[in-house]
């Protein structure tokens, strides 16, 4: 029942409409070049009168969705689907936790309700388009996610730690250098929980 209700906020006439100019477009463009050109290295928007050129952010997610154009065409549900997907991996995260936290999913089906009739989450920009905003969401959460989880278990589970690596390995191929943001706060955490010294002291933490 949970899955068919998540179901239209995410994926119904997900190829509705047509891309939108920013920056949906030029997203699409670059994937496109990878697709078409077979060009897997340098990411361009070829379009006339812009000054986007030669994208900065990291390839990961252009990737991804040059990969689903060869699957499944070049149209606007093949490239959008690779972000809706990670929305459904959001919402398994956020469940997860839940349950390893309370032992219940009560909360984790509170928290994917409200994200899911949120109009800054399911509108332009994020979850029913294909910018890479949701992606670097859904990373910055497992990060956040898995630090807290660690630095509850007396950083004794050590696949808390895999999973922040991950996270910040996949953030930084998605958005750069923004994925580092949570550091300091993962710090100054630790020390408002009187757990800094520990943190730092684990040899698998730095």
């Amino acid at each position: 029942l949970f899955a068919i209700i998540i179901y239209f906020p995410i994926f119904l006439r997900l190829d509705y409409g047509g891309l939108k100019n920013f920056d949906e477009g030029y997203f699409s463009l670059r994937a496109f070049g990878m697709a078409h050109y077979g060009e897997y290295i340098c990411q361009y928007a070829d379009m006339p009168e812009s000054d986007s050129g030669v994208n900065t952010k990291p390839p990961l997610f252009t990737w991804v969705q040059a990969s689903f154009f060869h699957i499944l065409g070049y149209n606007e549900l093949a490239f959008r689907l690779p972000i809706a997907l990670m929305v459904v991996a959001l919402v398994a995260l956020l469940l997860l936790f839940s349950k390893d936290l309370t032992g219940k999913l009560t909360w984790g089906y509170l928290s994917v309700l409200i994200m899911l009739t949120t109009p800054g989450m399911m509108k332009t920009h994020v979850a029913r388009s294909g910018e890479h905003d949701l992606p670097f969401i859904f990373f910055i959460i497992l990060q956040i996610v898995s630090f807290y989880l660690y630095l509850h278990s007396d950083l004794k589970d050590k696949k808390y730690l895999f999973w922040l690596g991950v996270g910040l390995i996949l953030a930084t191929w998605t958005k750069s250098a923004m994925s580092l943001f949570t550091i300091p706060a993962f710090f100054l955490y630790a020390l408002s929980e009187r757990k800094l010294l520990p943190l730092l002291r684990d040899k698998l933490t730095l």
